[in-house]
């Protein structure tokens, strides 16, 4: 597998209004997002601490767990999310 960062997609974010929530929306979006860019030969990983999504996610055997840990570093996404700080993440990434 290719380890060069540039072919890396991130998907750090998915915001599901919560009359829509457990329908397995955010997920979907996820695949089809995943599909797309690895029809453009890009590497698809998503980052969260939401135990639902993981679950979801960890249902697809497309996504595989690549990581599990705090977000202690005081990089600029700390600095740009203070309540993710400290919070167990799950890094998944689809193949």
């Amino acid at each position: 597998m290719n380890n060069n960062i540039k072919n890396i997609m991130m998907i750090s974010r998915l915001v599901v209004l919560p009359e829509y929530q457990g329908f397995n929306i955010s997920r979907k979006i996820a695949d089809e997002m995943a599909k797309f860019f690895i029809e453009k030969k890009k590497r698809v990983r998503i980052v969260t601490s939401h135990i639902g999504m993981i679950k979801s996610l960890q249902k697809n055997k497309e996504w595989h767990l690549v990581r599990v840990g705090r977000t202690t570093k005081q990089g600029k996404t700390a600095k740009l999310s203070n309540n993710s700080r400290n919070r167990i993440t799950c890094s998944m990434e689809y193949q």
